[in-house]
Parts: C-alpha cells; structure tokens; sequence
C-alpha cells in the first residue's frame, strides 16, 4: 500500500502537469505546477483542511495565492524593485505563517524575525535564479536544470528526516518532469515566464518547514539555493564562442556542484532512522 501512495504521489502531479502543460498559454506553467503540486499533496497528505493546522497544509495555500498573483502579471517581467519589495514581503509573510509554533514556543520575536529573514533572502536568490535561466528559447536544458534542482532537493529532505517533505518535493520534480516532456514534445516555451513564482513559493516553504521541524542543515539548504545561479557563472561573452551542447553541459555541471555538495553534508549529518517523519 506504502508504495503504491509513492507511486500515485509521484505519478498524479505529473499528469496534471502535463495535461495543463498541453495548453500554450504563458500561465500555462504556474498553472501546471500549482495544480499538479495540490494533487500530489492530495495524494500524500489527503485533503487539507479549510483552516490549516500544520505547517504544510500552508503550502497549498501559497500555491493557490502565487497562482493567481502571476496570471494577473504581478510577477510578470524581471522584477522592478517594487516588485521584488512585494515578493519578499508575501515570502515574510508565508514563512512567519508556516513558522508561527516556533515564534510561539522556541524563539524570541526579534530573533525568530531574523531567522526568517534570512531565509526569505535564500529564497529571493533562488527566485532571481530560477527566473533568470527560464528563458524561452533556452526553456528545454532550463526545465531539465530545474528538475534536477527538484529531484537534488527531495534527496535532501530524506537525508533530513522527513518522508513526507520529500515526497511534496518529489511530486514537485514529476510535475517539472512532465512539463518537460511537453516542451521537448510539442516546442512550447509560451509558459517559461510563468515558472519561477509558483515553483519559489512551493520549494522554498518546504524547505522552510524541514530547517525547523527536521533535521536540515542550514548550509545544504544555502547551497541549493544558490545552485541556478551557479549554472549561469560563466559570462556571455565566453560563452558565445562554445557550441550549445557544451554550453549546456558545463551550465548543468556547474548546476550539479552545490547540489552535490549539500547532498553529501546531508547524508553525514543524516538523522537516525528512528527519527524520520
């Protein structure tokens, strides 16, 4: 039974994805990833209540929220500094949200604040990263850059103690997966713009959720963060003299060198069994 909820979690938000995916529309993408991680949070978890009464089930919520903010433009564009003020203070206030038990029983105002704001600006840098690499005639190698930050991520929250987390980063990474196979397929790159918001919102409050109530070393979660920018080190100028696979090899490569340092910080400071979750 356990591994067919794997299975069902990892192969329904994946067929949300790709159905909503087939649709060529610029929001095509958020939509493909907000849907597609509610029903693998559905599968997982059940059916999250009106009134949320644990972390996660925020999650949801934030998808629905950043969903209807990106198909009404507010995320359209690079991001003015208005923008990016509005962005940091939704992400402020999702994670004091998800992080209230912590306010409430283990940290002081002033220091609980702080703690989020640091984690609000990993997140913002993972945005700006995610956004800048999501172009559209590059959204092919994109996507499958992203899928490995999705897939390097679920690892982590294993090595972190919690399950559960992993398998909602997993649906995450089956629903970038079909999104994919849908660009790979049918030359869709309308939906690149749409991508970063909703994807931010959903992998940066699981991650979040597992600094607190898991076992997540703060480094492995700073270094997948800064992992899209990595893939985006090298400057256009050199750029423009290699060939495209080369190109695309090296950006996954670099892409690939966080990601596998934090999995090796978080396999030795792996959890015992008897605590995951």
């Amino acid at each position: 039974m356990y591994e067919l909820m794997i299975i069902l979690g990892v192969l329904c938000p994946a067929l949300a994805a790709g159905i909503i995916g087939l649709w060529n529309s610029r929001h095509a993408g958020a939509v493909a990833l907000g849907l597609g991680f509610i029903a693998g949070f559905i599968v997982i978890k059940g059916v999250p209540p009106v009134i949320p009464t644990e972390a996660s089930q925020w999650l949801p919520i934030a998808a629905v929220l950043f969903l209807l903010l990106e198909i009404s433009g507010v995320f359209k564009g690079a991001g003015s500094v208005k923008q990016w003020l509005l962005r940091t203070l939704l992400l402020l206030i999702i994670y004091v949200v998800m992080l209230l038990p912590a306010f409430q029983y283990d940290w002081e105002p002033l220091g609980g604040l702080l703690r989020v704001a640091a984690a609000v600006v990993l997140t913002l840098l993972f945005w700006a990263g995610i956004q800048r690499d999501m172009k559209q005639q590059e959204l092919r190698p994109a996507l499958l850059r992203l899928w490995l930050v999705a897939v390097g991520g679920s690892l982590l929250l294993v090595f972190a103690g919690s399950v559960v987390l992993a398998q909602l980063a997993g649906a995450m990474a089956a629903a970038v997966a079909a999104l994919l196979i849908v660009v790979w397929w049918r030359g869709y790159t309308a939906m690149a713009a749409s991508i970063p918001a909703v994807f931010t919102v959903l992998f940066g409050g699981l991650f979040v959720i597992a600094w607190y109530f898991a076992e997540l070393p703060v480094l492995t979660a700073g270094l997948l963060a800064v992992a899209p920018m990595a893939g985006r080190l090298i400057p256009a100028s050199l750029e423009q003299h290699w060939p495209e696979s080369r190109r695309q090899a090296i950006r996954v490569l670099l892409l690939l060198i966080p990601i596998a340092v934090s999995l090796y910080i978080g396999v030795i400071s792996t959890p015992s069994f008897d605590e995951y979750y």
